[in-house]
């Protein structure tokens, strides 16, 4: 019976051992400050699909499409490809279909939200009935997104077309892209449900193709990438920076240097540009971008761990090549010693 005794109390002490190691295993890395680098290649010609954890997912070229529709079937939001020069104008009601000239347009351009993925460039029209959707309306007899609105899209080649899209039912867009005069009409119905596991579904007009170009959404956490942004009222500009994925929460710690935040006195928030691009800034006397040495983000990943992220260089458009370090300062469990 002793020798039983004995027994168990050595398993016991290696099972207490192994939790020991664990949780030193698991101090060790959160001290652990890791140098990281990604780059979006001469002319920010690239896109960067970032997971905190295992690094860079996917690195693809900013070009190839011009609209992107939300797979998501309970969303009809739909994005420009700005990064490219692609834009988008409102034309007028879905009715004037077959009566178009450019000389018509007199707004400015519409722009993807900077805040939500949600509410793409064609959403901007929409009116505060929460049943608007900008480039169409609900209908509650057939349960589908009518079109009631139409637009104008220059390509990134300067080729103008008309766009309108007829109707939305569970994530299925049925649209149409023409010429202005109405010749090379394109007529597609494309299920976003194909593309359940992305955000988005991509389409290149030019070609006529539907183009899956982004990993799986529960794959990454950030996207560096460029995109449109008001710095001051009314006034666009295309920035380089990084966005967060639909879901992931961040914070800034913009009141002082990177070593002395701690990430709980700063609240986690989804807007899709927490991290954004105003983490560096161009320095005409230098002629250089400098980096704000007081500003620092934490990032929640998709298992709810915790990363410190802090910026380290930004070359610009020569190599688009960006550095930085990412700490975990909060994993989501800790080891519990058992006996």
């Amino acid at each position: 019976m002793r020798g039983i005794v004995l027994f168990h109390q050595r398993i016991d002490m290696r099972r207490i051992y192994s939790s020991i190691l664990t949780i030193g295993l698991s101090i060790i890395a959160l001290a652990q400050v890791v140098n990281d680098q990604i780059s979006l290649g001469p002319g920010y010609a690239n896109q960067s699909f970032y997971s905190m954890a295992n690094g860079e997912v996917a690195n693809i070229p900013q070009d190839g499409w011009d609209i992107a529709f939300m797979t998501d079937v309970f969303n009809t939001s739909m994005i420009v490809n700005e990064a490219t020069g692609v834009e988008v104008y409102l034309y007028g009601d879905i009715s004037e279909w077959d009566d178009v000239t450019i000389d018509d347009v007199v707004e400015a351009p519409l722009h993807n939200d900077e805040f939500f993925w949600e509410n793409g460039a064609l959403f901007q029209v929409a009116s505060p009935d929460p049943f608007d959707f900008g480039w169409g309306a609900y209908d509650f007899f057939t349960n589908e997104v009518q079109g009631t609105r139409m637009f104008i899209i220059k390509l990134a080649d300067g080729t103008y077309k008309k766009l309108a899209i007829d109707t939305q039912v569970l994530g299925a867009y049925t649209f149409r892209i023409a010429d202005l005069d109405g010749s090379n009409l394109i007529s597609e119905t494309i299920a976003g449900a194909d593309y359940s596991t992305k955000n988005f579904w991509y389409y290149n007009i030019q070609d006529e193709e539907i183009i899956d170009r982004e990993p799986d959404s529960d794959s990454w956490d950030i996207t560096f990438t460029r995109y449109m942004s008001e710095v001051i009222p009314d006034a666009y500009y295309l920035v380089t920076g990084a966005l967060q994925n639909v879901g992931i929460r961040a914070s800034e710690a913009g009141d002082d240097l990177p070593e002395n935040v701690f990430w709980g006195d700063y609240p986690l928030e989804e807007e899709k540009n927490i991290i954004g691009s105003d983490w560096k800034y161009f320095d005409m006397d230098m002629f250089a971008f400098v980096l704000e040495e007081s500003l620092s983000y934490f990032v929640e990943d998709r298992n709810g761990d915790i990363w410190h992220l802090v910026f380290t260089d930004f070359v610009g458009s020569s190599s688009g090549d960006i550095e930085f370090t990412k700490e975990l300062v909060s994993p989501t469990s800790v080891p519990e010693l058992t006996g």
